[in-house]
């Protein structure tokens, strides 16, 4: 039934489909600086339309996803619900990899100092979907439902969209890096350090919310003095990390994964408070 719907959805919006373009830049509006919205171009109309009230986009650098997978043309919240890895597909897929690199000079030079060349390994996010980004969502937003602040709705939608999308950069990371079976050395860490950099790139090339871009740009910059929903998307993320099944460890307990977040949070990596609430979102 799913599918069929699906479909007929396709069919019907086949002609008013808005096409998402790559290489966003960001404008100063007086002392600040504002990231574009969602650019948008319609091939049929040949029409271009820019959401919200900035108005500057580098026209040469496109790329319309739905060409090789009409899903990606799909709402973002209707993805997340039905199709969340095709959603996480819509912001890394192969065809968006290489786009952003041949088109966001950023990539190259946040890489220049480790890598020769820029090179694109999908493999490194698709395969990740479902043990890792879906469960570090789920980590997410349960901290914040256990946590004694007031998070609304809009900021929950927007933890689960970043969490999802918080390690895209690896897309750019060899997977002989990523998959080694023991410990990095110090070249391998600072290259698989680059990640979180790449995915702010990945995501501000298409036209992802702000919220989103500064949640994945700073998921491993650890402070106590950090946003709250940046400190929460840090302890779900190495909880999940924690918890799975790695080329060169086994997965933890639930016990000995939050002795490890209580360890970081007394370094001051983070608060107490909110690995407070994952454990409650445990025994509940």
């Amino acid at each position: 039934m799913a599918i069929l719907t699906l479909i007929f959805f396709l069919l019907i919006h086949t002609n008013s489909v808005w096409f998402i373009e790559v290489n966003v830049e960001r404008i100063s509006t007086g002392n600040n600086t504002v990231p574009l919205k969602t650019i948008a171009l319609n091939p049929r109309l040949n029409t271009r339309y820019i959401s919200g009230n900035d108005a500057f986009v580098r026209t040469s650098a496109k790329i319309n996803p739905a060409v090789q997978n009409p899903v990606y043309a799909l709402n973002d919240d209707f993805l997340i619900k039905l199709f969340p890895k095709e959603y996480i597909g819509k912001y890394s897929n192969e065809q968006i990899l290489k786009a952003v690199a041949e088109q966001n000079p950023n990539i190259k030079a946040i890489l220049k100092d480790v890598l020769d060349e820029v090179k694109i390994y999908p493999q490194n996010v698709s395969t990740e979907a479902y043990p890792h980004f879906l469960p570090t969502a789920k980590a997410a937003t349960d901290i914040m439902k256990y946590s004694k602040e007031n998070f609304s709705k809009q900021n929950l939608a927007t933890m689960h969209k970043a969490a999802l999308l918080h390690d895209v950069g690896k897309g750019y990371i060899p997977d002989s890096i990523l998959n080694k079976n023991g410990r990095l050395d110090d070249y391998e860490r600072k290259v698989v350090d680059k990640h979180a950099h790449l995915g702010y790139e990945v995501l501000r090339s298409t036209g992802a919310e702000a919220p989103i871009l500064e949640l994945v740009k700073n998921h491993h910059t650890y402070s106590k003095n950090n946003p709250p929903m940046v400190q929460i998307l840090q302890i779900a993320d190495i909880y999940s990390a924690l918890k799975e099944q790695r080329p060169y460890k086994a997965p933890f307990s639930d016990e000995k994964a939050l002795s490890i977040l209580y360890e970081r949070a007394n370094n001051k990596d983070f608060n107490t408070k909110y690995v407070n609430a994952l454990e409650k979102s445990l025994a509940s």
